[in-house]
């Protein structure tokens, strides 16, 4: 029993040591990035906040919002996990002559994973590849389309890939 005792012990103490290095290694400046994707609300800015060296948190608004976090596998690689908007509908009426009104537009939210690259993470360009849930947007699609309205996009969620592009500074 005081083995177990001992090795707890010991475990809570590198717990804690392990702890303050991940605190210290945090930097408490905050990255912006401008750019256009799930990542950057479709089009906007985010807040980065380094948590520690391989883990940043951010929030960001555009054309809708999207909160999410970032893993860093090494200095430019990086797994990006967020939920957001990801999606916009925006139903037309067309009238005489052809002059339209916009009716509507509607913005969906979802998750959206992806693996990506940054040249820097103090300043520099980024891109990452992303998988978004895009099927609130989808099944609103088919609505629409069952009331009379025709799709002038594709409807066979082909836009679950996207990619999303941006700069940090």
């Amino acid at each position: 029993m005081k083995k177990i005792n001992i090795l707890i012990l010991t475990g809570m103490l590198s717990m804690s040591t392990y702890a303050e290095e991940m605190a210290i290694e945090a930097s408490s400046e905050v990255e912006f990035e401008a750019g256009i994707g799930v990542n950057y609300a479709l089009l906007g800015v985010t807040a980065n906040k380094s948590i520690n060296s391989k883990i940043e948190l951010f929030a960001g608004l555009g054309l809708g919002y999207v909160v999410g976090g970032k893993y860093y596998f090494n200095d430019s690689v990086r797994f990006t996990a967020n939920y957001g908007t990801n999606s916009i509908i925006q139903k037309i009426l067309f009238g005489v002559n052809y002059n339209y009104t916009y009716t509507a537009t509607e913005y969906f939210e979802g998750a959206n994973l992806g693996i990506g690259y940054i040249s820097s993470k103090k300043n520099g360009w980024s891109i990452d590849l992303m998988y978004s849930d895009i099927s609130k947007a989808n099944d609103r699609t088919k609505e629409l389309i069952n009331e009379g309205y025709t799709s002038l996009g594709n409807n066979n969620s082909s836009e679950k890939i996207t990619l999303s592009l941006g700069y940090r500074w």
